[in-house]
């Protein structure tokens, strides 16, 4: 969908010319694909035959891991999943602080210059990073970073919070468990509006040009 085939145009200015957007509406209802929203999904793509098929697909991936995680519930309870969840959790937490542990206390600061946003405004824009390392945990501050760009070099939360873990995971140990237990020990502040937290609509989906500066 939106401008270009595979939705991912070099120089569209907002979200809105990367595709079709959809707030969270049901997909099946009671079991049955909800027909309405499956015409929509087919309306707005240039192969809709693959794209439903990949839909189909994703779902029948999401009803195979609930069938096997109701099956561990029913062999060892809710409870029991919970605290085997909380200890699987609380062991990454500890192992990402005792790695983390390894870097030498104190601030370390760095920026990466990237040259073009793809929008034509010739400007250039600068990814700030400072890292404070205080025992057995990190903060990562990107105070400093640009404003968002008008082009599609703009990276969201999610992708902000995961181009840090791994550069943060590439520094101390790519074996360790990459959950949620292991976030605790990682701190950070995206100031909002910015290249590394942008407001909607920007443009996104070169959002891997700013994650490799990360």
């Amino acid at each position: 969908g939106g401008v270009s085939s595979g939705g991912l145009p070099a120089n569209v200015t907002d979200v809105f010319g990367e595709g079709l957007l959809l707030p969270p509406v049901p997909l099946y209802i009671a079991g049955e694909e909800n027909a309405s929203v499956f015409r929509i999904l087919s309306h707005n793509s240039r192969m809709p035959s693959k794209l439903l098929g990949d839909v189909r697909a994703l779902v029948s991936g999401v009803n195979v891991g609930s069938a096997r995680l109701q099956g561990l519930v029913d062999r060892f309870g809710s409870s029991g999943i919970a605290e085997a969840v909380d200890e699987l959790l609380r062991h990454s937490e500890e192992m990402m602080g005792q790695a983390i542990r390894q870097i030498p206390r104190g601030k370390y600061r760095s920026s990466f210059r990237i040259d073009d946003d793809g929008s034509g405004n010739g400007l250039e824009y600068e990814v700030v990073l400072t890292v404070t390392a205080s025992g057995d945990s990190i903060e990562v501050d990107f105070e400093g970073t640009s404003d968002q760009a008008a082009g599609i070099i703009n990276s969201s939360y999610s992708q902000t919070m995961a181009a840090t873990m791994f550069g943060i995971y590439a520094c101390v140990g790519l074996d360790l468990p990459l959950d949620e237990g292991s976030f605790r020990r990682v701190s950070m502040n995206l100031p909002f509006g910015s290249l590394v937290n942008p407001r909607a609509p920007a443009a996104c989906n070169g959002r891997i040009v700013t994650g490799t500066a990360i």
